[in-house]
């Protein structure tokens, strides 16, 4: 089985529908698919084309997941939830072009894609889940949108971008979003970061024990910090040994406990 042609008329496709299907290289979907179910093409690692049709609104878990043979995929302009872990593991996929109608990427949802040069994340999406793009060892660049509002724990683990500009409407980044980025370099802190400080003056934390963003990034050099910045929270770049400049604005008026410590 080589080929997967689905007529019009069909709304979804089903869960595990061609689950483990190695040998099916095409999918051409019907514009009538609004929905593929979790695991449909499972570990079909021979896959290397998909046609999603013109009106799919949502892929559901799993369902790609580790087709390592697919190098591209184009989503159609009203997609928009892919769930996560759905293309974990599809190390050929090299440019992603989301929609601007993408609103949810979910955790795991781009896992191990090695194969990824770069990621520009569409207006509508306000939170990058845990683990999105971990192991996204070939990313270069990192787009984030006016907009997004927060960026979880491991979000970008282990990815190998030199410098990140987070968006000033961002008000909560977990503790090791950035965890292991071992080549960023440059970090642009926004002011709209005052908003995530807690009764302690520190992060609002994504579980009880709180790291930095930044923990582990082992090249992190310089640290701009944005005017109306107020404060820096507690531990915010403890133990980064590698921070050689820090520029601060005038509004700031307090550096909290531990924040540049041991740097």
């Amino acid at each position: 089985l080589k080929e997967i042609i689905v007529d019009e008329g069909v709304t979804f496709i089903p869960a595990d529908a061609f689950r483990e299907q190695t040998s099916i290289e095409r999918v051409v979907l019907s514009d009538t698919v609004e929905r593929i179910n979790s695991y449909a093409f499972y570990n079909a690692t021979a896959l290397n084309s998909v046609d999603l049709g013109d009106g799919l609104k949502q892929i559901n878990e799993y369902a790609f997941y580790n087709c390592k043979s697919l190098p591209e995929i184009e989503f159609p302009d009203t997609l928009i939830t892919i769930n996560n872990n759905v293309f974990n593991g599809c190390k050929a996929l090299t440019e992603l072009s989301f929609p601007d109608s993408l609103v949810d990427i979910y955790e795991y949802a781009f896992a191990n894609c090695t194969g990824l040069t770069g990621i520009t994340i569409p207006e509508k999406v306000t939170v990058i889940h845990s683990h999105s793009f971990l192991n996204c060892t070939g990313i270069e660049y990192v787009n984030l949108p006016d907009g997004l509002l927060q960026i979880n724990a491991y979000a970008f683990e282990n990815c190998l971008f030199e410098e990140i500009d987070i968006p000033d409407t961002v008000t909560t980044m977990s503790s090791d979003a950035f965890y292991n980025c071992t080549k960023l370099s440059k970090v642009g802190y926004p002011a709209s970061l005052n908003g995530i400080a807690n009764t302690n003056n520190s992060f609002s934390t994504y579980n009880q024990t709180y790291r930095s963003p930044f923990y582990k990034c082992t090249a992190l050099k310089e640290i701009i910090v944005d005017e109306g910045v107020t404060f820096i929270p507690t531990d915010t770049f403890k133990e980064q040994t590698s921070i050689e400049t820090v520029v601060l604005p005038d509004s700031v008026e307090k550096i909290n406990s531990f924040s540049f410590y041991n740097a």
